[in-house]
């Protein structure tokens, strides 16, 4: 059975979401937890968040489209882009859960990827693996919070961009939406805020450089 990640709210919109609930699957706690111990393994610092949308192709059609309005031929190409505003906006929720900024830890997830061995070789015998700061601090010392990083070098959790991101995504239907909606839905998506760093990065190369170049030009 999943576990739906941050809030009820956030589950709701996940579930009536053909789009987020297919993208779901890949992207739960465990699978974070597991990128994570083959990453360390392998010697890899920071985790990947995937292909980003190319910077250059998304500002010519996003003048193209500003130029041109509905008539403007806007390419299969956004529905791509779209879905990488969804995986990576899953993929930060499940690291701002572990992070404790969501009210909610995967605390079985956490117990199916470490050994109450290894749990006791970092903490010793009096640590708790039902207890946040006991998991927390294991997976500080472990380099788990050095490893969740946005491509911009910040911290991969967010207090305040992850519901406004769930609500535009929420707007997308796959069926029904247009590419020049898609378009506007990726527009909104990238100017969402967070205080804690470039939360675009996630999406977009460059991040909010490349935002802010496309809205100066």
């Amino acid at each position: 059975m999943k576990t739906f990640v941050l809030t009820e709210n956030q589950a709701r919109l996940i579930a009536e979401s053909e789009l987020l609930d297919e993208m779901y699957e890949n992207f739960t706690h465990y699978d974070v937890l597991q990128n994570f111990i083959s990453d360390k393994a392998h010697g890899v610092k920071v985790m990947s968040w995937g292909t980003l949308i190319p910077a250059e192709q998304y500002h010519n059609l996003l003048k193209r489209f500003q130029q041109m309005g509905e008539f403007a031929r806007i390419p299969n190409v956004v529905r791509d882009w779209f879905a990488i505003i969804a995986r990576n906006t899953l993929l930060l929720s499940a690291t701002t859960d572990f992070a404790g900024h969501s009210g909610y830890f995967p605390y079985d997830d956490f117990a199916d990827s470490f050994s109450e061995e290894e749990f006791n070789d970092v903490l010793g015998k009096d640590g708790d693996m039902t207890n946040f700061s006991d998991c927390s601090e294991f997976l500080y010392r472990i380099g788990f919070y050095d490893w969740t990083k946005l491509p911009d070098g910040s911290d991969a959790w967010s207090d305040y961009g992850l519901e406004p991101l769930f609500r535009i995504l929420n707007e997308y239907d796959d069926t029904a939406t247009s590419n020049e909606e898609t378009l506007i839905l990726i527009n909104r998506a990238l100017d969402v805020y967070h205080q804690r760093g470039n939360l675009s990065s996630a999406f977009i190369e460059g991040g909010d450089a490349t935002c802010d170049k496309i809205s100066n030009s």
